[in-house]
């Protein structure tokens, strides 16, 4: 197990603390970009800027026991953008992609 993981911090921690020390200049912004990306049949282009609303679901056929009722992403979009970042998808044939990407300001 690596020293970091033993101190109980998370890469994303260890990530970001690096990024505020290496640009720690005042008023340097910098950035953090976390992406997701599965290898389904992604979504078709029509529906990628629906997929972020409450209760929306690719396959109306699917029952909760086999998708969720649609309100994960709808979340995740509003906690990220309380955040002041974004939160976009796109096909990456196969599947599809959800990147986080949020500002941290250098003290």
């Amino acid at each position: 197990m690596p020293a970091w993981r033993k101190a109980g911090y998370s890469l994303v921690e260890i990530l970001v603390a690096l990024a505020v020390f290496s640009l720690s200049a005042p008023g340097i912004t910098v950035g953090v970009s976390l992406a997701v990306r599965d290898c389904g049949p992604g979504v078709p282009e029509e529906m990628l800027g629906d997929i972020f609303k409450p209760f929306f679901r690719v396959e109306s056929d699917r029952n909760r026991a086999q998708g969720g009722v649609g309100l994960g992403l709808a979340i995740a979009q509003r906690a990220v953008s309380l955040h002041h970042g974004q939160l976009t998808a796109s096909n990456c044939h196969p599947g599809l992609e959800v990147r986080m990407q949020l500002p941290v300001k250098a003290a």
